[in-house]
């Protein structure tokens, strides 16, 4: 065993939560959709890399295997710090380090502090007009705040082990998306000034906390009707650590759920568009240098003009569009 994969194997094993947060899929979507939300002209600035964004939208996860600082970033075990604690933790960090230790504070995650400073750091780089960095930040803050949008990246109970529910984490965020994604009605809205962004992040905090609990009863309702021969089928690769729940579980757990992960990749993406967009007004809206390197492949002059309207019909997976487009169902 390489070096690399015993640490991934650490990090599924005691990392806090299930190691692939959105999936590639679901990370790519919400920046997709993101794009979409932004006003010009930085819509036309990040359709422009998107290449790169969608690329790099689950690299947060990757690092893990080699930073052991970066895991912390991707969760916050809210419910450790009491049954009210996401309504009243403090909201910056300088704050929560005077009320608990910082050795406290990484145990449980630091994922809505951490935005933060991410936020800072992107606004930097738009200031700065330095075009790799902003791609840096946007992407990695894209995927911190997709993360705040998964019950199960804030609650200790984070895949079900504390109540006999392995695997719930990923069929939540992975395997439903993977599944069903072409049913989604994707299009959230257009981008939004911050006026008050960790406030923001904050309440998407609070809603994944709420949500978290409905998941669980959902799970538990559903499996009450199958037998462990019947929800799981054989671990298949890339399943390191679960089986794959059976294609009769994952279409009734999803009728159970509803909207919900949808819901939540909607709001995931309106918020990344947001912070993007609040980034650069606060940087003082500076025009946009050309990209360092060209965006990979030729696109038309009104392919953007037709995903829009793609998007605003919820027709970008009929069209082909959907640059992550999952299997197809069983």
């Amino acid at each position: 065993m390489t070096r690399k994969l015993a640490v991934w194997l650490l990090l599924c094993l005691a990392g806090g939560f299930n190691a692939r947060a959105w999936g590639v899929i679901g990370h790519r979507v919400v920046h997709q959709m993101a794009i979409y939300g932004l006003p010009e002209p930085l819509r036309q600035f990040y359709f422009g890399e998107r290449t790169y964004l969608l690329q790099h939208a689950d690299r947060a996860d990757l690092r893990r295997a080699d930073d052991p600082d970066e895991a912390v970033r991707h969760y916050i075990n809210i419910d450790h710090f009491g049954p009210r604690a996401a309504w009243q933790m403090p909201m910056y960090w300088t704050q929560a380090r005077q009320k608990y230790p910082a050795d406290t504070l990484l145990k449980h995650g630091i994922l809505p502090w951490y935005t933060e400073q991410m936020r800072q750091r992107l606004t930097q780089a738009f200031r700065r007009r330095d075009v790799d960095s902003i791609l840096f930040y946007s992407a990695d803050l894209g995927h911190y705040l997709a993360d705040a949008h998964v019950p199960f990246h804030v609650i200790q109970n984070y895949d079900g082990q504390l109540t006999g529910q392995e695997g719930i984490h990923g069929l939540w965020e992975s395997d439903l998306p993977s599944r069903f994604l072409a049913d989604y009605q994707l299009y959230q809205g257009n981008a939004r000034y911050l006026a008050k962004p960790q406030v923001a992040v904050w309440e998407a905090v609070r809603r994944s906390f709420k949500l978290a609990q409905t998941a669980l009863a959902a799970e538990h309702q559903v499996a009450a009707q199958f037998t462990q021969a019947t929800k799981f089928e054989a671990a298949y690769p890339g399943r390191l650590m679960r089986p794959r729940h059976s294609p009769a579980f994952m279409d009734q757990y999803q009728t159970a759920l509803g909207d919900m992960v949808a819901q939540q990749m909607r709001a995931a993406a309106q918020m990344v568009a947001s912070y993007w967009f609040t980034c650069w007004v606060d940087a003082g809206r500076p025009s946009l240098p050309r990209p360092a390197v060209a965006p990979q492949g030729p696109v038309a002059p009104d392919q953007l003009a037709q995903e829009l309207a793609a998007w605003r019909a919820n027709q970008l997976h009929a069209q082909g569009w959907l640059l992550s487009q999952p299997p197809v169902k069983e």
